[in-house]
């Protein structure tokens, strides 16, 4: 049982999910409307207008990466 959780927790980690239509805080310490992806838990990169169509709408949601 405990090795299925484990490796439930491995395949999760590899997955990468795209997000879009967020107010995302740049390194400019501004805020930028756009797309971005997390991959294995952790904010990737912001991306361009082009994001997969099955990316989550977040409806103009502020995301700040790296704010724990």
């Amino acid at each position: 049982m405990a090795d299925q959780v484990i490796l439930n927790k491995q395949i999760l980690r590899r997955l990468t999910m795209f997000y879009k239509n967020a107010r995302i805080f740049g390194s400019d310490f501004q805020f930028h409307t756009g797309a971005f992806e997390v991959v294995d838990g952790r904010f990737g990169a912001i991306l361009p207008e082009n994001v997969p169509a099955d990316a989550i709408d977040l409806n103009g949601a502020t995301v700040i990466p790296g704010l724990i």
